[in-house]
């Protein structure tokens, strides 16, 4: 095995010169609230993901809550209302619908690309069914097309999680755009990173209007001075954060064309091994924005050693998310009725494919996974 060298972290935070003159703007100005660095980067994210709105608020999570709330405003929705949500999902996609009062719906994911299956989606809607909220998983889209077609037939809405995604789509059309909002988020290792902060993008007037009065406590923003409509949050954010976000959007294909080039070495390293690991499956028409590079073992054994190799190289990993091992959700049961989210739990994880990562450092991932994978 390969010495341990630095430690490659899952992902990184680079603020460049650009960036840091932004912010050092921002502190000058004297205006931290809501201003014209806020209104930029609204603006630009929404664009690039085919929208006319943006909502930049506190967390990837902040603008899954407000996409929700909103919604459930518009379409008069009940507490026990129902929200579709794949059964491998960070905990944040599931704790907002409870949060809300609606019940989570599990549904099925598919085996190689681990989103969500839209014909376990239909088979699921019931008459409580409000919103399916698919994830688009470490920045593979899920199959929009026909999750948008049952929401049409069906009468449903579409919130995307589009958390771990962004810059990516299918068939020339963006993440974001194909539902009633998408959600995004600018945490460290993200694809933007703004230190906190998140935001929904949307084509609907109305739905953002009330996303950004709910932000604000519930303040009709349009009729000055504070007036309060209906019971909001504290979303909020800075400018420095937006100042931040701009900076970065500037770089922004630089940094996605190099993820894209580290992917591919990582698959190239891989490919003898397909017998004993595979990577995520990118169907035709879909365009992967990797967040991050997920590898599925044959085995968990096998799992468990790919594991330690690599801890003991210095690369760091992370699981795989499926929400049906996690404490407060797991039942009796749950693992055979969710088999494929039960074998990604047991059999996968994910490690760095940022734009940060040298040559050098792909290169010993690469080395890393081959000198494992030929051991066995």
């Amino acid at each position: 095995m390969r010495p341990r060298r630095k430690r490659i972290f899952v992902g990184e935070v680079t603020i460049d010169d650009a960036a840091r003159r932004l912010v050092s703007g921002v502190l000058r100005s004297g205006r931290l609230s809501y201003g014209p660095f806020s209104r930029r980067f609204e603006s630009e994210l929404a664009r690039l993901h085919g929208c006319s709105h943006g909502v930049f608020c506190s967390s990837g999570t902040a603008s899954l809550h407000l996409a929700l709330a909103a919604l459930a405003e518009i379409d008069g929705w009940q507490p026990g209302d129902e929200v579709i949500v794949p059964s491998l999902t960070f905990m944040a996609t599931v704790n907002i619908v409870s949060l809300m009062g609606l019940k989570p719906v599990l549904a099925r994911v598919q085996p190689d690309t681990f989103n969500i299956d839209p014909h376990d989606v239909e088979r699921r809607i019931t008459a409580r069914t409000r919103c399916i909220m698919p994830v688009h998983v470490l920045g593979l889209p899920a199959d929009m097309d026909l999750l948008a077609r049952l929401a049409r037939k069906h009468r449903l809405r579409i919130v995307e999680d589009t958390c771990e995604a962004m810059f990516c789509g299918v068939r020339g059309r963006s993440v974001g755009s194909f539902g009633d909002a998408g959600c995004f988020s600018f945490y460290p290792g993200h694809h933007i990173v703004t230190g906190v902060g998140g935001m929904l993008v949307t084509n609907h007037d109305r739905l953002a209007a009330i996303a950004r009065s709910l932000m604000n406590h519930g303040r009709d923003l349009d009729a000055g001075g504070f007036h309060f409509t209906r019971r909001g949050f504290s979303y909020k954010i800075t400018e420095m954060e937006a100042a931040l976000g701009v900076a970065e959007l500037k770089t922004r294909k630089q940094r996605l064309k190099r993820r894209l080039q580290n992917a591919a070495r990582y698959r190239a390293a891989l490919a003898p091994f397909s017998h004993l690991a595979c990577p995520q499956a990118v169907p035709i028409g879909h365009t992967h924005s990797y967040m991050a590079f997920a590898c599925v073992c044959r085995t968990p054994g096998l799992r468990q050693g790919l594991a330690a190799a690599l801890d003991r190289a210095g690369i760091e990993f992370r699981p795989l998310f499926p929400v049906v091992d996690q404490p407060a959700v797991a039942r009796p049961g749950i693992e055979a009725e969710y088999p494929v989210a039960a074998r990604l739990a047991a059999c996968g994880l994910y490690f760095g494919c940022h734009h940060g990562l040298s040559d050098a450092d792909v290169t010993h991932v690469c080395n890393t996974l081959q000198d494992f994978f030929s051991s066995i």
